[in-house]
């Protein structure tokens, strides 16, 4: 069944859109490339794709472009749900843009407790035992409101790929997705029966990048690395640490690995400093930059803010 409702949901998709088949012309989107790129130029330079709201990291990538299908991967307690909540608020509250997330590993709720505590400035701590004052109650209220006027949908319980493409093309016809995030891949569930976890990641990658491309959206997914950090002196998380499969490197258009020193070192000169290493970007330049952690807040900023 749910087959057939995919192939329905894709027909449908194609009906929506004027379906114009390609002849392999290249002048009209030239043309395209060069006004564009004309329009940036006489704006004075800025970035193609959203702003992630991280001014290193925009600088980095060129911003969350169309089509690209982003990792985010990290060993646990790291930060990369952190990171990745931020970078959705940034960009419902910044940019004025839909955003859907998919949180496979933590609830509703309790992500929500996350999005209050970043946006009213309370310890999360308190916030979640209640000990809040009449001024933490104030910020809470407002911080709410807030929730409530962004174009943010949160799903916890939607984990099957098939679900998960079937929701983003709803959306996407209906004009409410611009940008998707999901926590996490190895927790995607699939319907076909499979060798092993190797094949049904490396199966799920090529999904999850067909559904950036159909849909012209950047999908950000986060992911699990191995153990092997763990054994090497210095931690710093390589490509080759990707869990389950290679696939997910081949699939990826950016790459991106957070490490954070004071996880493995309590005497840190750098104790709230998240290491961001992008390993690979097809649009852009490979490096490190540095983001501000807040972890009271659960919060993530530019170092230099």
């Amino acid at each position: 069944i749910k087959e057939i409702a995919t192939s329905m949901e894709t027909e449908l998709n194609k009906i929506s859109r004027t379906n114009v088949k390609e002849n392999g012309e290249i002048n009209c989107c030239l043309q395209e490339l060069v006004s564009e790129i004309e329009k940036r130029h006489n704006r004075g330079g800025g970035i193609t794709g959203i702003s992630s709201g991280f001014k290193a990291t925009d600088r980095a990538t060129n911003g969350l472009n169309k089509q690209d299908f982003i990792i985010l991967a990290a060993r646990p307690s790291m930060g990369k749900t952190t990171v990745a909540i931020q970078m959705a608020l940034n960009i419902a509250l910044k940019e004025k843009k839909n955003v859907a997330f998919f949180s496979l590993e933590m609830s509703k709720t309790s992500l929500l407790g996350k999005i209050v505590s970043n946006l009213g400035l309370i310890e999360f701590g308190k916030l979640t035992k209640g000990e809040i004052d009449d001024n933490g109650f104030i910020k809470m209220t407002n911080a709410a409101d807030k929730v409530t006027d962004l174009n943010l949908k949160i799903y916890e319980q939607t984990n099957n790929i098939s679900d998960i493409k079937m929701e983003c093309k709803k959306l996407k016809m209906q004009n409410k997705l611009d940008i998707v995030f999901i926590d996490y891949l190895q927790r995607i569930v699939t319907d076909g029966k499979f060798q092993n976890d190797s094949s049904r990641v490396s199966y799920i990658s090529g999904e999850l990048k067909q559904i950036a491309k159909e849909l012209d959206i950047p999908l950000i997914c986060l992911s699990q690395l191995s153990r092997a950090p763990e054994l090497r002196p210095n931690h710093k998380p390589e490509l080759s640490d990707l869990r389950d499969s290679g696939s997910i490197e081949q699939d990826a258009d950016i790459v991106m690995m957070l490490y954070r020193d004071a996880y493995y070192n309590e005497d840190t000169e750098r104790p709230n400093i998240i290491d961001v290493f992008i390993d690979k970007n097809r649009q852009g330049e490979i490096g490190h930059l540095e983001l501000a952690w807040k972890p009271e807040y659960c919060k993530v900023t530019d170092l230099a803010y």
